[in-house]
């Protein structure tokens, strides 16, 4: 029995083996071929070919073509069946190696960090290109449709570069060193100081061993002060083992930043630099801003034609807070560098680096709450306090103007209490109105509806509140753990039955006494869901019993009036008459005619 069990638990475990064998994706591979002369226009041609075998049928071979036909707009294509392959034949051109960054970052979506240079110059003659990427990266539509299964993966495959008619060699990734002079530079240090307001130093200083020193001359220092022009100061340092060239500008603007990048790195408008807000890690109590920086060293080599040490140094002397520099790198920042005392430093080596500085301020914020006040009839109001500290007066007139930019049309007020400074932004309207206000005030993942339930002439209506609530994105860094709490004021407008969070650590239910809810509760930070549900008086049914009663009251009104006037006009007792009337209906053995007739005797009496 115990044979038979192992045979059989290894028969299963043969099957299930060949189930994940037979679910492995395949491995296509992408084939390039960049041809560019020396100004940089040219194209890319990528080839990505499918075995004809695995797609035998049409059905399977439309859906490929279907597949293919997403191809965007940066990029052409066409289709061959050769070799007993599928191939598609993907085609990008440009003119200038600008247009080629601007189609690549279509593809990417985000944009590539590539180096290009052809120069002749003292240090250096000869190509140099090199990407951050490869082939396969230019693909990521291709797969993107969450619904399909591709059942294959795509990897780079045979690559090339073909510069003016002549092929170099060059890995997956496209890296190309082809030196035909060198003199070589030991190191190139940047140092930047930013004082606001969009007016920076910039002091270069070249570390040149003594082998270059000897070998270019004269030819050196008539080349650095070329280079140097405008500077504010310039100066040459001699050691045993080299000499170190510096050139220094002060009070600087941007573009001026750039240009002078340019000419020192000897490159033609290759330096970026940038200083914009960030939009994205922006919120009512924080501001950012970044200082990005692409470097192009190309023009310089190291010992046998290597890569190059990089020293770079960003000193603050704004009020400004410094924080963790990024690098881009393989499509995406990530950090790199330290920070110290109102100053980043960065180290490398290579042909050159895109850097991001960040900078800003972090207003101190005590707590955020969150109120949610009932109207009736399907309205609401949603009010936020944001609490500052009493000496918070920038933070709190931050947060106003923030707030402002979002909607001019909120109703934003600035009050005080014994311990805070609150900027309050209020709202009012129907659950969908709340909803469009929530989104754009704190993003997508918040949201607000309202749905009732109630039938006929009922006086009360079941009505349910789903509260999204995604404000984490504000308390994070500095103002992680601020406190962020809720309330719901019924004013009597809605009975509620039941009130219940759902947080990302826990969920509870509110305590609810007599309809209402006694205490406030707190979000775990700043997120969660609040469902609630109650009653609400139902317009129509009200308006309806209402309508009933003063229909019934006044009928029984003018009945009494109209029995008290016809006594008194006849001599007769109103009461004696009804009293009379009350009896006359007790009197047995009358047919229903003759109880009739008899009623109609009384009152034609009155």
């Amino acid at each position: 029995m115990k044979k038979i069990g192992a045979c059989l638990l290894l028969i299963g475990s043969f099957l299930v083996l060949s189930l994940f064998t037979g679910c492995q994706a395949r491995t296509v591979t992408v084939d390039t071929v960049l041809t560019v002369d020396s100004s940089w226009s040219g194209s890319r041609v990528m080839t990505v070919a499918f075995s004809a075998a695995d797609y035998p049928d049409e059905q399977s071979r439309a859906a490929l073509d279907g597949m293919m036909a997403r191809c965007p707009s940066a990029m052409t294509y066409g289709k061959q069946e050769k070799d007993s392959q599928i191939q598609y034949i993907f085609t990008l051109e440009f003119t200038s190696h600008e247009d080629y960054q601007k189609k690549l970052e279509a593809l990417m979506g985000s944009a590539p960090y590539g180096v290009f240079s052809h120069t002749d110059s003292i240090f250096f003659k000869g190509t140099r290109i090199y990407e951050d990427f490869d082939s396969a990266a230019l693909f990521a539509w291709m797969l993107e449709e969450p619904e399909e299964k591709p059942g294959f993966s795509l990897q780079c495959g045979k690559t090339s570069v073909v510069l003016d008619g002549k092929a170099l060699p060059t890995p997956g990734r496209i890296t190309v060193n082809q030196v035909e002079e060198l003199q070589p530079v030991d190191e190139i240090s940047i140092s930047t100081v930013s004082y606001g307001r969009g007016v920076y130093d910039r002091t270069f200083s070249f570390y040149i061993p003594k082998s270059t020193v000897l070998a270019l001359g004269n030819d050196l220092v008539t080349y650095m002060n070329a280079r140097s022009e405008g500077a504010d100061s310039v100066d040459w340092q001699e050691f045993p083992s080299g000499n170190i060239y510096t050139a220094a500008f002060h009070g600087v603007s941007l573009e001026r930043l750039e240009e002078i990048t340019d000419l020192l790195m000897n490159t033609d408008a290759c330096s970026q630099i940038s200083y914009a807000a960030q939009q994205d890690a922006e919120t009512y109590f924080s501001k950012r801003a970044a200082f990005e920086e692409t470097l192009d060293l190309s023009a310089y080599g190291g010992e046998d034609g290597g890569e190059i040490k990089i020293s770079y140094e960003y000193e603050n002397k704004s009020s400004l807070e410094l924080f963790t520099p990024q690098r881009y790198q393989e499509g995406q920042w990530e950090s790199f560098g330290a920070v110290g005392e109102n100053t980043v430093r960065m180290e490398t080596t290579g042909t050159g680096m895109k850097i991001r500085i960040t900078d800003g301020w972090d207003y101190p914020v005590d707590e955020a709450r969150i109120t949610l006040i009932c109207l009736g009839n399907g309205n609401y109001t949603r009010q936020i306090d944001f609490l500052f500290p009493k000496d918070g007066k920038e933070g709190a007139k931050y947060a106003q103007e923030m707030l402002k930019k979002k909607d001019a049309g909120l109703e934003i007020t600035q009050l005080e209490d014994e311990e805070h400074l609150v900027c309050r932004v209020s709202f009012s309207g129907t659950a969908e109105e709340i909803s469009e206000k929530v989104k754009m005030l704190f993003g997508p993942g918040n949201s607000f509806s309202y749905q009732s339930q109630g039938q006929g002439v009922d006086l009360n209506q079941e009505v349910s509140i789903i509260d999204n609530i995604q404000m984490g994105r504000l308390f994070q860094g500095e103002h992680q753990g601020v406190p962020v709490t809720y309330t719901v004021q019924t004013n009597g407008k809605e009975s509620l039955t039941s009130l219940h969070y759902e947080g990302e650590s826990r969920n509870r239910d509110i305590k609810i006494v007599n309809g209402s809810v006694i205490e406030s509760f707190q979000l775990d930070g700043g997120n969660g869901r609040v469902v609630y549900n109650g009653t609400e008086p139902r317009f129509w049914g009200v308006v309806f019993y209402f309508t009933i009663a003063v229909l019934v009251v006044a009928g029984v009104v003018t009945l009494i009036a109209f029995l008290r006037r016809r006594a008194i006009r006849e001599g007769k007792s109103t009461k004696g008459v009804l009293s009379q009337l009350a009896e006359k209906k007790e009197l047995p053995g009358e047919t229903p005619e003759e109880a009739r007739e008899s009623v109609e005797d009384i009152l034609s009496k009155l």
